[in-house]
Parts: C-alpha cells; sequence; structure tokens
C-alpha cells in the first residue's frame, strides 16, 4: 500500500516548557501586555468574559506552531491559520467560544493599533480588522468539520449500517471503508451524515485499521520502531476472535472504574459548572472533581490539562457527546445507561468514551501530546491482547529505529513506562497476576475507533508514526 512520505519532527510532550517570547512586548513580556489590554477593553466598556484567555491562546499557538513569536505582528496569514486550523485542531471550545474567538482577536488587534503597538512596517491594520470580520464566520465552521465529536457518530453510523462493532472483523472492515472516503464525506459522518464513493489511502499509524494489518511485504508497519525484547511487531489481526458478547461486554463496562468515575463526574456537573476559554473546568473546580474522584497526581494543578487522568476523562465525555461545553459552563448532555439499558447501548456508550479518551491521550493538543510514545503505545495496546497479555522487560529498552526525541539507542523504558501507567490507570490495560499488561476483551473495539478518529487528522500531519 503506498504512504506518503512525512516530514519528521518532534512531539512535544504535555506540560514540556516552551520557547521564550522575544522582547516585542514591553515591561513584563506577554503576562504585561495582556493586563494591559484587559485594563483597555473594561475601561472602554468592550471587555468580554474570556477575552483575554482566548488572546492568549491565540498568541501561543502563533509562536510555538508557525515561529512568529513576536505578539504585535499579526499578518492575514497568521490570523487564518490560527482561528481556522490551530484553534479547531488543538483547543477544545464549545459553540458560543467558537463565536466569540474572532471578535476577541478583533479587539485585541484595535488595542494594538490604538496604543501605537501595531508595528509600522506590517500589513495594514485595517485590512487585518476586515479579515477577522470575514473569518468570524468560519471559525464555526472550521471546528463543524473538525475532529471534536467523531466517536459517538462514527460508532453510531457503524451500528445504523447494520455492523457488529462487537465483531472485530467487520469493524476494522467498516473502518477501513471509512478511512478511505474523501475528506468531505469522512467530514460528514462525524456530523451524522453518510458516505459516497471511496477513494485510495493509507498511511502508517494515522491511517486506520486498514493500514495497520500488513505492510507490502506482509510485515507488520510497527516493525522498524518495535523494540525486540517485546517479541514481534503487532497488528491489528491479533484482536481476531478477542472481543466478548454484548452481556459479557456491557457487566465488565458497568464495574469499570472508568464507568464510575463518568457517572461520578456526570452527576457532579448537575446543572452546570463554570469553565476557562479552553474548556477546561477552572483551578477550584478542578482540584474538587479530583479529589472527589481520588485521581492520581497532582490535587490543586495549574490548569485541568496538566491532570492527565482527568484531562483524558473530560475528552473522552466531551467525544462521546456526553457533556457539552459551552462560552463559560459546562454540563451533562446526556447520561450514562441506566440498569434498564440494553447490553448493546452500554456497550456503544462505553465504547465511545473509552474511545474519545484514547484519542485524547494520543492526540497532539495546543499544550502538547500526553503519550510520550504514541505510535509504540498503540503497538503496546495490541501486543497486550496476545495470549499472556504484554511482559515489559525491568531492563533497558533500546530505541531499534530514529524514532522523534528517541535516536538510536536511546532507553525507552521511562516513556513507555509512563504510557502504561497513564493507559492502565484509564481502564484501557489492566494488570495480570504475573504482572503482564493485558487489553481488557471488553474494549476490544476501542483501538480501530481510536485509529479512526486520529485519521480524520492526516491531512493536517499531526499525528506522528511515534
Amino acid at each position: 500500500m503506498p504512504k506518503k512520505k512525512r516530514k519528521a519532527r518532534q512531539p512535544t510532550p504535555t506540560g514540556a516548557q516552551v520557547r521564550p517570547l522575544r522582547p516585542h512586548t514591553g515591561p513584563g513580556g506577554l503576562d504585561g501586555l495582556l493586563a494591559e489590554f484587559d485594563t483597555w477593553s473594561q475601561r472602554l466598556g468592550l471587555a468580554m468574559p474570556d477575552t483575554v484567555d482566548l488572546v492568549r491562546i491565540a498568541v501561543e499557538l502563533k509562536r510555538d506552531r508557525l515561529d512568529r513569536p513576536d505578539p504585535t505582528r499579526w499578518s492575514r496569514q497568521d490570523l487564518t491559520v490560527v482561528l481556522t486550523e490551530l484553534f479547531p485542531a488543538h483547543v477544545l471550545i464549545g459553540p458560543d467560544k467558537q463565536h466569540q474567538l474572532a471578535p476577541a482577536l478583533a479587539l485585541y488587534l484595535a488595542f494594538l493599533g490604538a496604543t501605537g503597538r501595531w508595528p509600522a512596517d506590517a500589513e495594514p491594520l485595517d485590512d487585518i480588522a476586515a479579515l477577522v470580520e470575514e473569518l468570524s464566520y468560519q471559525v464555526p465552521v472550521a471546528y463543524g468539520t473538525g475532529p471534536r465529536s467523531t466517536t459517538a457518530n462514527i460508532v453510531r453510523y457503524a451500528i445504523e449500517q447494520g455492523v457488529d462493532i462487537s465483531d472485530r472483523d467487520a469493524l476494522a472492515a467498516f473502518m477501513t471503508a471509512f478511512v478511505d472516503l474523501p475528506d468531505a464525506h469522512r467530514a460528514a459522518i462525524a456530523d451524522g451524515a453518510g458516505p459516497a464513493a471511496p477513494r485510495a489511502s493509507g498511511d502508517l499509524l494515522g491511517a486506520g485499521p486498514g493500514a495497520w494489518a500488513e505492510d507490502d511485504d506482509g510485515s507488520s508497519l510497527l516493525a522498524p520502531f518495535w523494540p525486540a525484547a517485546l517479541g514481534p511487531a503487532p497488528d491489528l489481526e491479533v484482536l481476531t476472535g478477542y472481543e466478548l458478547p454484548d452481556p459479557e461486554a456491557a457487566a465488565w463496562l458497568r464495574a469499570a472504574p472508568l464507568w464510575g468515575r463518568a457517572r461520578a463526574l456526570l452527576d457532579w456537573l448537575g446543572e452546570g459548572r463554570p469553565v476557562t476559554a479552553s474548556g477546561a473546568l477552572r483551578r477550584a473546580e478542578t482540584a474538587a472533581v479530583i479529589g472527589l474522584l481520588g485521581l492520581p497526581g497532582p490535587s490543586r494543578p495549574a490548569s485541568m490539562w496538566d491532570s492527565a487522568p482527568l484531562a483524558l476523562l473530560w475528552a473522552g465525555l466531551a467525544q462521546a457527546g456526553m457533556i457539552a461545553i459551552a462560552r463559560t459552563r459546562a454540563y451533562p448532555r446526556r447520561a450514562l445507561p441506566g440498569p434498564d439499558s440494553s447490553a448493546r447501548e452500554v456497550v456503544v456508550t462505553g465504547t465511545e468514551i473509552y474511545s474519545g479518551a484514547l484519542w485524547a491521550f494520543l492526540f497532539e493538543w495546543h499544550r502538547g501530546r500526553y503519550a510520550q510514545v504514541p505510535g509504540l503505545t498503540v503497538g503496546l495496546l495490541l501486543a497486550a491482547a496476545r495470549s499472556g497479555g504484554l511482559a515489559v522487560p525491568a531492563d533497558t529498552l533500546a530505541a531499534p529505529a530514529d524514532i522523534p526525541g528517541f535516536p538510536p539507542g536511546r532507553d525507552l523504558t521511562p516513556a513507555l513506562a509512563a504510557d502504561l501507567d497513564t493507559l492502565t490507570h484509564l481502564g484501557l490495560l489492566r494488570r495480570s497476576p504475573a504482572g503482564a499488561y493485558v487489553l481488557p476483551r471488553a474494549l476490544t473495539p476501542v483501538v480501530p475507533v481510536a485509529l479512526a478518529m486520529l485519521a480524520e487528522d492526516d491531512d493536517d500531519e499531526d499525528f506522528d508514526p511515534v
């Protein structure tokens, strides 16, 4: 199968230090500039909720993704890419904030002009301001065709087409067909419509289940990157016959810790709770939920996104359509299946939540990735479906190929251990009495569905093989 060649790039681990701003902001750096912007907008009666936070994220996206660090200099291309590509791809915000984003940038640009900060050699400010008004209509459209709510629609569409999602072969066949559809048709499925004529596609780990089965010579696509100490490189064929019947899978899901945490979080949200401009719970609410759910890690992180267990659960529920995130509040959209619900409904909902959490773990957000070695980590999940599970040697695992961030010979053990710990806490893996990592059979559909979701990001090349 032909594969696109991608430019190697270094993933940014979540929480990594970003490059410092170059000195274009005056005293106080970016914080000082935004504080003055906030004071200016309030004095004129133009301040809107979350405006400063949205502008800060826009400035950081331009700096970190486009390597354009001056927060006072914006081109037409900068604005177009930041508003219609980078925000939808890397920042989870609700419809209200999507409509607020362009006005926030317009107000910030007016501040730069009014305070003499707009560079004299930059594009005319009037032209830039006119473009922002045009882009205000495109931002919600860009979010609507992006990867934000695909899990529920993909899975539900498969069921509508008569696909038994507990049947690995049937699900893999559907997902292969889904990945091979033109972009517009995949977006239509994500929005609840249907596909049309397929096209040829395929690209390593980001291309979905069809590309995972084997390479042109019959070997696993993971083979060049797979440490020999972990055994043969796996592929999706390992899931054949691994699934559970619906009643058994539903019973497992209802008893899973993630299911209980999801129910507790939805109950806690009640009539709604306040959120920040990035769609996260505020610091006080984040600390309260961490305590309520008994999550590991810092008890009072600077941001909800700094707590991987909570952030991944939050993203999984958002992807599954269980929670809605509006301009200033998040609230439950639908409840988990109750005791009288069918086993199939429980399996579908569980697949949606776990797939959304796995997608969020592998995806590259504005703040970086939660997975340290994403491609190999997907391989670990597949290897954990083998008889006896996955035994990870305590000795050093040397990188066998030039994996971004891991030159040949570099020890992979700490990174893989961190990823395995996160997946185990999420419930995507469990430990056997012998200490091996095992993929629960009830979660058989989760890996193919998450890979199909990542395939939605194939065109912007944000997901690297490893």
